[in-house]
């Protein structure tokens, strides 16, 4: 190996091709150096972030080792290179890379013209040494565009539209990315796959998504803790068997503290004992009880609760349900509290909810608002509960599965704040607008099918005196 000719050989760090003998042989040699480098120094970013890639480099220019010779310096994070060809992506050199290699080749040339000129006598200034080297290398190296930028205009045919979807359903509504993972190992041309990717839309896995996500967090109503409860029934299914139990679920809502007790039936009388069980005998009577419209929360317990002094309000009607006197924070009187502790303990409650309402809200994802407006086809996420019907004299019971799917579809009838109310089966439906989704176009021609068909019957039946 003459000293003139020089060479680069660049390998991720772990590679195999390290321990061949070829490899050892060359490396063994005098003049040659092993360095190994983080490629994230040079501006590796294939994802959001940087990634590091440990990179293995041999070369017999001392001038391209020293620029090249640089490890993470723990300043930021890295992202892995798995998955979804991000290690394909990583293979071109940087520029950044190319840059050092170049500025280290150059440093390397200036050294030769000097020592060449020392040895026949003569002496070269800045600007001859300036113009020499940009005649001999480019000062910067210029990045070509991505053929991701160049594809992501495409817009394919009606036909190609059609057998990417024909595609979809051939292999049964697979998840996007391994629709994508499929065609791109079918050789799928690449403007395809890069607008299946980001525009592709399926009307059939539309009409079946996931809910959103439940509200993060809400605003408490009160500050004063064990002055206004919530009661509600619960079901839950017992280990190791389908069966489902009765459970009262209270909730303080000035503190956000649960307990959930099991509960023998549903009736009235024994909701009532079971918050004097639970909740009155270790935390006394609360003020007000807010509780739904079911049959075990009927005029009995209203009873049973007003000849205590408390007051029950139903939260069906409207979500402003506290007066202006409970709002309002405790106070330290002279003689009758005479527990300042107790004043601060509730501040510092009040600080720390309020801190990890406003941390919850800045580490989730911002929600996009979806409108609902009446009349809309909805359909909503929830159990269907049992249901009894009359067929020819006998009695059948639907029996439920204890799985939420999509259920509809209902009619919007009005919009209460962040609530719908639907007509559902003849039935009126009070639902939170997370849990609803209006119907895909797919669904609405069904809709509007099955009405068309059976308007004739609808007008008989209206007809009909004894309907």
């Amino acid at each position: 190996m003459e000293e003139k000719e020089k060479f680069l050989f660049e390998q991720p760090k772990d590679a195999k091709s390290w321990q061949e003998e070829a490899m050892k042989e060359v490396a063994a040699l005098e003049r040659v150096l092993k360095i190994e480098c983080d490629i994230c120094m040079f501006g590796l970013r294939v994802g959001r972030r940087l990634n590091k890639k440990p990179t293995g480099l041999m070369t017999n220019c001392e001038e391209i080792a020293e620029e090249m010779n640089k490890k993470c310096d723990h300043t930021h994070f890295h992202e892995p290179l798995e998955g979804s060809g991000k290690t394909r992506k990583a293979q071109p050199y940087t520029p950044q890379s190319c840059q050092s290699i170049l500025k280290g080749f150059k440093k390397y040339l200036r050294r030769q013209t000097k020592d060449k000129a020392q040895f026949l006598g003569e002496n070269l200034d800045d600007e001859e040494e300036d113009a020499l080297d940009q005649q001999r290398l480019p000062d910067e190296v210029e990045e070509e565009p991505r053929k991701d930028e160049t594809i992501s205009s495409y817009e394919p045919t009606v036909q190609e539209k059609q057998v990417v979807l024909k595609l979809r359903k051939g292999v049964g509504h697979p998840q996007m990315p391994e629709l994508i993972r499929l065609m791109r190992a079918a050789r799928v041309r690449g403007e395809i796959v890069q607008w299946a990717a980001k525009h592709f839309k399926c009307e059939a896995c539309a009409a079946n998504p996931r809910p959103k996500t439940v509200r993060p967090v809400s605003m408490p109503r009160t500050y004063q803790p064990c002055k206004v409860i919530s009661m509600d029934l619960i079901f839950i299914p017992e280990v190791g068997d389908g069966r489902e139990f009765p459970a009262l679920s209270i909730v303080d809502w000035g503190s956000n503290y649960q307990m959930v007790e099991k509960v023998s039936d549903k009736q009235p009388e024994t909701m009532w004992s079971t918050l004097w069980s639970t909740w009155v005998r270790v935390f006394g009577l609360p003020e007000v009880l807010v509780v739904d419209v079911g049959k075990e929360f009927s005029q009995r317990l209203m009873s049973l609760a007003g000849a205590n002094g408390q007051r029950m309000m139903d939260c069906t009607i409207t979500d402003d349900l506290i007066d202006a006197s409970l709002m309002e924070a405790a106070t330290v009187d002279d003689l009758e509290r005479q527990l300042e502790l107790r004043r601060v303990a509730q501040k510092a409650f009040v600080e720390h909810n309020a801190k990890a309402t406003i941390q919850k809200v800045r580490n989730t994802q911002s929600r996009v608002a979806q409108e609902f407006v009446p009349g809309d086809y909805i359909y909503v996420y929830r159990v269907p509960r049992q249901r009894k019907r009359r067929v020819g004299g006998t009695d059948f019971i639907d029996r439920a599965t204890a799985k939420p799917y999509w259920v509809g579809p209902g009619t919007t009838i009005t919009v209460d704040g962040a609530n719908l109310w639907i007509s559902m089966f003849g039935e009126l439906w009070k639902t939170a607008k997370e849990q609803c989704r209006v119907a895909t176009n797919v669904e609405k021609q069904g809709i509007e099918i099955i009405l068309e068909d059976c308007r004739e019957l609808i007008e008989e039946y209206r007809k009909n005196a004894n309907r």
